[in-house]
């Protein structure tokens, strides 16, 4: 874990005990937040809380709990009246339980909630999903908030089963093994891609079932050339979908052009349904980011595009100083000649790598100390290699994620 601790979204303790110097506010290389005893295989970031699942199916979160996300009783707000537990212990990591004892196979987390797919291929979750003035609304028309993680959606058959879960700051996808894709939450960015245009004082509101429901995004396949989904990917306010034939198809936020798709218009910021991504045909993963987002291609190559600010493209080409140069159209990042790049990811000003020789790259805004370098608070406008550290030696990364003010490594 690394970057700001001021929300205990590091598992390293209360950062408020000065008593503690791990627990400090800021940390600027990778330090472990958990006993080596417990082996993780996935990790989620959400906005001020870390989710992470372990070899044994086991759910632990961390960071911040006063609307449910880490689906556990802790000290707090949202628990103040039922918890016995001390004082800090939501800032540390601790086992979240699915319903009877399920255990789970995949994690995600967003601003405010987390969601699991469970052995039995059910959907659980908890917290809330925020709107754009921060109103919440719950999983069920019922249930404002979710404290404990609860079951949300069951599949029908085995081919309805979730092949893969994203989440972005407001609202989730899921991938079946049919190649559906469903999706729930806020809808006002247009991330969801099958409600009509709607803002906060339009006349036209969708219904809670509609926005925080899972539900097929029915014109999907008309974007896709007539295929199958075979991945999914968020970006805070964007949804991003590759096709089994390789084509690309995506919605949401795009006033940076962080959907590869350019503007038509200064009003062209919402693409409310499906729409194709020629320059992406042939990728094989995305990740996205509030502004930006990277594209990966088969063979290793690492593309960026959308806002150039504090250098999150990692492009030479762009002027990073101007929250107005914008590029729509993918372009190979700088500084990787010769690096054959294995995950990626991109936060809110920050992107970042893995490569297949088990090193991780950063770039972009290190405002946060996001960038895995050190004290050094200087933006990086190209990738850069991260030092090693003793807290994981030689040992390969092989994955990592962006909270919205800090990192987590696998």
């Amino acid at each position: 874990m690394f970057g700001t601790n001021s929300f205990g979204a590091l598992g390293l303790g209360d950062p408020e005990d000065a008593d503690d110097p791990d627990t400090r506010s800021q940390i600027p290389r990778p330090k472990l937040p958990v006993s080596e005893e417990l082996k993780f295989v996935q990790v989620a970031c959400g906005g001020m809380h870390t989710v992470g699942l372990t070899v044994d199916g086991d759910v632990y979160t961390w960071g911040v709990n006063d609307e449910g996300a880490l689906g556990r009783k802790t000290s707090g707000t949202c628990w103040e009246k039922e918890s016995d537990d001390v004082k800090g212990d939501s800032f540390v990591p601790g086992q979240a339980q699915l319903p009877n004892g399920m255990q789970a196979v995949q994690v995600a987390a967003g601003d405010g909630f987390t969601f699991a797919v469970g052995a039995d291929g059910c959907l659980y979750g908890c917290g809330f999903f925020k709107d754009e003035v921060g109103a919440l609304s719950g999983f069920t028309p019922k249930v404002k908030m979710q404290g404990l993680f609860a079951l949300i959606w069951k599949p029908e058959s085995l081919r309805d089963r979730i092949k893969k879960l994203e989440c972005g700051a407001r609202h989730a996808v899921l991938l079946t093994n049919r190649g559906d894709v469903l999706t729930w939450g806020s809808g006002s960015q247009g991330q969801l891609g099958r409600v009509k245009p709607y803002h906060q004082d339009s006349e036209y509101q969708p219904t809670a079932a509609e926005l925080f429901q899972p539900t097929l995004v029915a014109h999907l396949p008309y974007a896709l050339g007539n295929t199958t989904a075979v991945d999914v990917a968020c970006g805070a306010y964007s949804t991003f979908v590759i096709g089994k034939n390789g084509d690309v198809a995506a919605w949401g936020l795009n006033n940076s052009g962080q959907l590869g798709i350019a503007k038509q218009s200064d009003d062209d910021n919402i693409k409310w349904e499906p729409e194709s991504v020629d320059s992406l045909s042939g990728v094989v993963h995305i990740a996205g980011g509030e502004q930006h987002s990277l594209a990966l291609t088969k063979k290793g190559a690492l593309l960026s595009f959308g806002a150039a600010t504090y250098g999150m493209l990692g492009r030479r080409d762009v002027d990073t100083t101007t929250a107005n140069d914008i590029h729509p159209e993918p372009k190979q990042v700088d500084g990787l000649d010769g690096i054959k790049v294995e995950a990626i990811a991109a936060g809110t000003n920050v992107s970042a790598c893995t490569t297949t020789d088990g090193d991780a790259w950063f770039w972009g805004s290190n405002t946060n100390l996001q960038l895995a370098k050190g004290t050094d608070d200087d933006d990086e406008p190209v990738p850069k290699k991260m030092g090693r550290v003793k807290a994981f030696g030689y040992r390969r990364i092989h994955t990592l994620c962006f909270g919205g003010q800090h990192g987590a490594l696998l």
